[in-house]
């Protein structure tokens, strides 16, 4: 859900300020006037604050993940491969 935020504000902020987006090649340009000075400032700010959130939300579930492999050694991990033998309690 936070991707297709930023990537919407992503569009918001670039089409805000009257600037064309390149879409693999595709140039798209903005579907509206350019936006006020104030508004296009904040869309830019949401979307470094989101981006930082996606980031620290990464950086956190990763190192969740090392410390349930190795401080709790409690095989987390190791249940979430697929085609594991499944084995009785």
């Amino acid at each position: 859900m936070l991707i297709c935020i930023e990537l919407v504000l992503g569009y918001a902020w670039r089409w805000g300020a009257g600037q064309t987006i390149s879409f693999f090649g595709l140039l798209i340009p903005a579907p509206f006037a350019p936006l006020p000075h104030d508004t296009v400032v904040l869309f830019k700010t949401l979307h470094s604050w989101t981006a930082w959130l996606i980031i620290g939300l990464a950086c956190g579930h990763a190192l969740a993940a090392l410390i349930h492999q190795h401080v709790l050694k409690d095989g987390v991990l190791a249940r979430m491969l697929p085609n594991r033998a499944r084995t009785a309690p």
